[in-house]
C-alpha cells in the first residue's frame, strides 16, 4: 500500500511540476505579446510615394507598387494564421496540419505561437530569443534560447 501511495504522490508531484513550468511558459509568452503590443502608435501614418522618393528606383519602384497610398503604417501587426507545417525532409515529408497566432512589432520583435496536429505546441520569440516545443500541452521536448547563439539566429 505504501508503495501505490509513493508511485501516486511522485506522479502528482512530477504533473505539478510540469503544470506550473508550462504556466510560467504561458506567463511569459503573455508578458511578451502585451510589451510588443504596447508598441502600438494611435493615429498610424499613412504610405505617401514622397516617404520613399530618395531611394534607389527599384526600391522606390517597389514600395510604390507594393503600398497605396494613403495606406496605414501599422507599428504593430497581429497575425492569424492556418496551413501546414512540415517536419520532414525533402524526400520525406512528415507534413502537420497547423494553426498559429503571432504579434509582429518591426523592429522590436515578435512572438509566434503555433498548434499542430498531433498535439506539438510550439512558441518563439525573436526579441526574447527562446524556442520551447511542448508535446500536448504538458511535455516539454525541445527547449532553447537564452544563449549568444540562439540569439544570434533569432536577429533580424
Amino acid at each position: 500500500m505504501r508503495v501505490v501511495f509513493f508511485a501516486v504522490l511522485i506522479v502528482c508531484i512530477v504533473v505539478g511540476g510540469l503544470a506550473a513550468w508550462r504556466f510560467a511558459d504561458l506567463r511569459r509568452d503573455t508578458a511578451e505579446m502585451d510589451r510588443l503590443r504596447s508598441f502600438a502608435v494611435a493615429g498610424a501614418a499613412r504610405f505617401d510615394p514622397g516617404m520613399v522618393a530618395e531611394l534607389p528606383a527599384p526600391v522606390r519602384r517597389y514600395f510604390e507598387a507594393a503600398i497605396r497610398p494613403g495606406t496605414p503604417l501599422y507599428q504593430v501587426a497581429e497575425i492569424e494564421m492556418t496551413g501546414v507545417f512540415d517536419l520532414g525532409t525533402r524526400d520525406a515529408h512528415k507534413p502537420l496540419a497547423m494553426s498559429a497566432y503571432q504579434v509582429l512589432a518591426g523592429a522590436k520583435g515578435f512572438l509566434w505561437q503555433a498548434r499542430m496536429s498531433g498535439g506539438l505546441k510550439v512558441s518563439g520569440s525573436d526579441s526574447e530569443s527562446w524556442t520551447r516545443f511542448w508535446l500536448a500541452g504538458l511535455v516539454p521536448v525541445a527547449r532553447a534560447g537564452g544563449d549568444p547563439d540562439h540569439h544570434r539566429s533569432a536577429f533580424g
